[in-house]
């Protein structure tokens, strides 16, 4: 075994290399590096331990032969949960500790019954500390680059441009939709002045939205497209705010749609109502023609002007039936024909022949 100082050097080695490591493998091959250091064993192991009652991972393994994550012994350590210490053969085992959970255990094998003593014990415990904060770094960095990824991933898949504006009307952050809006990538949008990025002709209805608390800056128009602008402030963060900019041109089409169907219907109910109206004295006037005609009192003199209004009264009645089709499908195009001249025509018939 080393002296103490060549120890501390060691572990401040150790230290070192292990600053900046994001991936536990890493963490295992600099463990690896300063186990054969600091011991000179004849075999040695890292392993992982992923979940309580699962069995250990090999993360790191040296020797001739390397131990197997099957050998007894990584099992009794990660049960005592403290320094093991075997003297024939020689063993020397630790679990790495983290925040109360076990993530890992380092195994050593002597070349001699008395290659380990208390010292050595301490020296390994100490490994086992430094390799425990860097797991747990590790652990902290995968959980946030995969909640940043998901969370990269779930604002992506938002319809709406969405864009995290600070006091100084730059953008800290970006989603991909207001990227494909401005014609950049994603990666250049942070630290870039909005206004820079938009139309000149969106520069008043965005900064009328970033202007004040929940303010709307309306709707802008393009050749063929509509887009709706709203801001919302970050409460925890005086200044910034986040920007909102959708595309509501499906919108506002299904929306102009279902004004020109509610149009329709109430015409067609107009017309219905009308129709049926019209419907009676038709009725009326048809049927007192066909008695005229009929009879034989009629004079002679009449009979034309009686015969005009048969065909004058068929046809408005067919006027109506062709009103009525329209206002149940609502919408169909039919030929219009003014009533009015109609029945003028007819009274000036009537009047001629009875004058």
């Amino acid at each position: 075994m080393v002296d103490p100082l060549s120890v501390l050097a060691e572990l401040t080695r150790f230290g070192r290399a292990l600053t900046g490591a994001t991936r536990r493998e890493t963490v295992a091959d600099r463990t690896r590096e300063c186990l054969e250091r600091l011991f000179a064993p004849a075999a040695g192991a890292l392993a992982f331990v992923d979940a309580d009652g699962q069995p250990p991972q090999l993360g790191a393994a040296f020797g001739d032969p390397a131990p197997q994550v099957a050998d007894p012994f990584f099992r009794e350590i990660h049960a005592a949960g403290r320094v093991i210490r075997h003297t024939n053969p020689a063993r020397l085992g630790t679990p790495i500790v983290a925040a109360g959970h076990t993530m890992g255990v380092l195994a050593l094998w002597g070349k001699r019954p008395d290659t380990f003593d208390e010292t050595s014990e301490a020296v390994l415990a100490a490994v086992a500390a430094q390799a425990a904060i860097a797991l747990q770094n590790t652990r902290l960095i995968q959980i946030l680059s995969g909640g940043k990824l998901e969370w990269e991933q779930m604002v992506d898949a938002i319809r709406p441009a969405i864009a995290i504006i600070d006091p100084r009307g730059t953008i800290r952050r970006a989603n991909r939709a207001f990227a494909d809006l401005v014609g950049a990538p994603v990666t250049a949008l942070t630290g870039r002045p909005w206004l820079l990025l938009l139309p000149p002709a969106w520069a008043e209805p965005v900064g009328r939205a970033l202007a004040g608390p929940g303010a709307e800056g309306g709707e802008i128009r393009t050749d063929r497209r509509s887009f709706a602008v709203r801001a919302h402030p970050v409460e925890s963060d005086p200044g910034t705010s986040v920007l909102l900019i959708e595309d509501v041109t499906d919108t506002k089409r299904l929306q102009e749609q279902l004004v020109q169907s509610e149009k329709l219907s109430a015409i067609g109910q107009l017309i219905a109502g009308v129709a049926h109206e019209l419907n009676n004295p038709l009725a009326s006037v048809l049927g007192f023609a066909d008695f005229l005609s009929e009879s034989t009192h009629t004079p002679d003199a009449l009979a034309e002007p009686v015969r005009v209004i048969q065909q004058e009264a068929q046809r408005a009645a067919g006027i109506v039936k062709n009103l009525l089709t329209f206002a149940r499908k609502q919408g169909q195009e039919r030929r219009r024909v003014e009533i009015g001249p109609i029945l003028q025509r007819t009274v000036q018939l009537l009047n001629n022949q009875l004058v």
